[in-house]
């Protein structure tokens, strides 16, 4: 998940600061600084969100990207007196979530770059890219994966020019493989992605920034058994996998924390191990690096800085340092001198090592007389009780937030339920209405049969009782004989059979036809036979 344990310190290009995190209840704070320092914190809605992004246009705007507990990916946009907000997506299904999202501002363009991921097996995931034409968004899908290939965004980051740089990786069979995706902003199109490298084990805290001559540059941490490997590797865009090679900057046992790669005249590579700040130089090329030095030993930060130069571009790195409210060094700053040395910031300011640590309520100062004790007592005694009751209202709403987040849960596994339901009492009905067009047709052949049998019977019925009490004439019998066998061949077999003469029998004339034999029977000589 991007960004959601980063803060984010924005500066316009006239110098003003804009600082924004999440508060303890995962809402969005932010605050600015004035000339006396730091106004007091405010929320931007009061949604408790899961993550979020921030840039700054080239007119000084103030773009916000938020995921909320809700499943609402949410435009913000500052006005110079509040925020406007619009809906960009809602996560429909309970299966679906979004995992990465990125802003970006290069030149006249507002970039949007979100992830949804699915919880369900040999499902689809994608990747979308949108952007802001006008005052309407334009959104297409970069690309489309299975939730078996395990994919995930690792870095999105822009150039001077309004190039785009992508990086994800895929887990195939136990091996990471890397992969580099590429905007020409020139020519408004994306190229095909390309395989960076394969490696056993599990990588993780991708950062990369280009150059001035285009080339970028890119820092992880492998792990590969109880290892930390801090790799290194340079990208050409027209050709990522001509001349490049993975570069190891750094093997340890303990693990490493937010590397960040500056790219300059030299490469210089910046991370946090056991409580303290570090950083290794490269060569121009990066085919060499130096052992690490450590910067600072203490207490350091990691958040986001947004940039915003007078070209109107917006550029956004990984900084280690103090951090709010005091953004007083950095390792970067350390490096070039520009600051004192860690033990003399200590000496100077030691709340540089508060960091990040807020106030949650007023400090009251209070100064005891002894005339004025009980009095100042009793105060203390109320602010406590109105302490006290503002610390249960909040459980209140802390509890009635997470009732509404199980209700919103529920009615989601509703929706899905009802539409389930739908399709399937749908292919019910339709399956009753094939099986009722198939009986009706059932119906009608079953009636209209008898009647054609009943029709035949019927006429040959009328035939018959002609031909009983009138006499026909031969001609007419001829023809009824004719048209007997079109109707049927069993009855004309049956005429047939009662029309031939009898065999083998004597029917008084006193022969038999055997064949081709004719026998007369002589009567006479059979009597004389009896008499004799």
């Amino acid at each position: 998940m991007a960004h959601v344990d980063f803060s984010c310190l924005v500066e316009e290009s006239l110098g003003k600061q804009w600082y924004f995190t999440l508060t303890d209840q995962q809402i969005i704070e932010y605050s600015w600084k004035d000339g006396s320092g730091w106004t007091q914190p405010a929320q931007v809605d009061g949604q408790t969100v899961r993550q979020f992004s921030v840039t700054i246009d080239r007119n000084d705007k103030v773009c916000l990207l938020a995921y909320n507990n809700l499943k609402q990916l949410i435009y913000y946009e500052w006005n110079g007196q509040q925020w406007y907000h619009r809906l960009l997506y809602r996560v429909q299904s309970r299966f679906e979530n979004i995992s990465y999202l990125e802003i970006l501002s290069t030149g006249d363009k507002i970039h949007i770059f979100y992830y949804i991921e699915n919880a369900l097996k040999r499902a689809q995931e994608s990747l979308i890219h949108s952007y802001l034409e006008g005052e309407k968004w334009q959104s297409t899908v970069l690309m489309h994966f299975l939730t078996d290939q395990e994919v995930m965004l690792r870095l999105i980051q822009n150039d001077a020019l309004g190039n785009l740089f992508g990086i994800y990786t895929r887990v195939v069979r136990n091996e990471t493989r890397c992969y580099f995706i590429y905007y020409d902003n020139f020519h408004g199109s994306w190229s095909k992605p390309f395989t960076l490298f394969q490696q056993p084990g599990t990588c993780s805290g991708f950062d990369g920034h280009s150059d001035s001559s285009g080339s970028f540059h890119m820092v992880w941490v492998e792990k590969g058994g109880s290892e930390y490997r801090l790799n290194y590797r340079r990208i050409n865009p027209a050709a990522p996998n001509v001349d490049t090679e993975t570069v190891r900057i750094l093997d340890e046992t303990q693990q490493l924390h937010h590397p960040c790669v500056q790219a300059g005249n030299d490469l210089h590579c910046f991370w946090i191990q056991d409580g303290k700040g570090l950083v290794s130089r490269g060569s121009s090329l990066g085919k060499n690096w130096d052992l690490p030095q450590e910067l600072y030993k203490g207490s350091v930060k990691a958040y986001r800085k947004v940039t915003k130069t007078l070209d109107g571009n917006a550029h956004f790195s990984l900084e280690l340092g103090d951090g709010y409210p005091v953004f007083g060094w950095t390792l970067k700053t350390l490096l070039s001198g520009e600051k004192p040395k860690y033990h003399e910031i200590e000496k100077s300011n030691p709340s540089n090592q508060i960091g990040l640590q807020k106030e949650s309520r007023p400090v009251v100062m209070l100064n005891y007389s002894s005339s004025a004790e009980r009095k100042d007592q009793t105060l203390l005694d109320s602010i406590d009780q109105v302490q006290a009751r503002m610390d249960g209202f909040q459980r209140e709403i802390d509890e009635m937030k997470d009732r509404l987040e199980n209700f919103q849960d529920a009615l989601y596994q509703l929706q899905d339920y009802i539409r389930q339901k739908d399709k399937s009492s749908f292919q019910k009905e339709a399956q009753i209405r094939k099986l009722a067009f198939e009986l009706e047709q059932l119906q009608t052949l079953r009636t209209s049969a008898p009647a054609i049998c009943s029709e035949r019977n019927e006429d040959l019925q009328e035939k018959k009782l002609i031909s009983i009490e009138q006499p026909v004439p031969p001609d007419e019998q001829k023809n009824m004989q004719t048209e007997l066998p079109d109707k049927s061949d069993v009855l004309k077999e049956q005429l047939d059979q009662y029309k031939a003469p009898l065999k083998n029998i004597d029917l008084g004339s006193g022969e038999i036809q055997l064949g081709n034999v004719s026998i007369i029977i002589n009567p006479d000589d059979e009597e004389s036979s009896e008499n004799d």
